[in-house]
């Protein structure tokens, strides 16, 4: 959504509140092309799967950024969203304080393509988690012949994945999404994905989303 700050949440929401019920999360983004770094600011609820999931890539992909909770980095839609009567969990990402901030300096001028698309990149990868995520529950039982499901992974290849297999496995009993997995073994999200799904492919796992329902 493009709209006028506050104003133009308000306005949308009023005349489409059918629609309510059906969103699950808001990323709100404004202030994104200036020289500052990155600045997170947490839903109200503070501790969903979003918030979560946007500090993870965060820590990731960047090399430094500030976290605040609801409301106390920048003030914006997400009060609407996110509060009486809607209610759904927005984050906020911006590089919110610079110091040309409501100042004649504040201008196109100190908008930068490179930050611009750093941030863009960010964006994606925080979606890429949200949409591909799901929760892996094991068929099998006992250990798994690796090697003959093609499951084995050299460590020549992937170490930090080679090490980790067991542990993946272990986290298969349909308590867990990919996204947690990665989180507890502090791995890239794409690289469980990828190898999760080979499990999906030999029939070894089942999709259980229920718990995201």
């Amino acid at each position: 959504m493009l709209v006028p700050e506050t104003i133009g949440s308000v306005a949308y929401l009023s005349q489409n509140e059918d629609i309510i019920p059906k969103l699950k999360y808001g990323i709100f983004l404004e202030m994104l092309g200036n020289a500052n770094i990155h600045a997170l600011q947490l839903t109200r609820q503070g501790n969903t799967r979003l918030d979560r999931i946007a500090r993870y890539v965060m820590k990731r992909k960047l090399t430094n950024f500030r976290e605040g909770p609801f409301r106390k980095i920048v003030g914006n839609d997400e009060m609407v969203f996110n509060g009486p009567g809607v209610n759904v969990p927005m984050i906020s990402i911006s590089r919110f304080p610079y110091p040309e901030y409501h100042s004649s300096d504040d201008n196109p001028g100190i908008i930068s393509e490179e930050n611009l698309i750093e941030s863009k990149n960010l964006i994606l990868e925080i979606l890429n988690v949200l949409d591909n995520d799901y929760i892996p529950k094991r068929k099998f039982k006992g250990p798994v012949f690796l090697s003959g499901y093609g499951l084995w992974v050299d460590w020549r290849v992937n170490q930090k994945l080679n090490e980790n297999i067991e542990q993946i496995i272990l986290r298969l009993e349909g308590d867990k999404s990919i996204f947690d997995i990665a989180e507890e073994l502090d791995m890239e999200f794409d690289d469980v994905l990828n190898y999760v799904n080979k499990f999906l492919e030999k029939g070894l796992i089942e999709k259980d989303n229920a718990r995201f329902l």
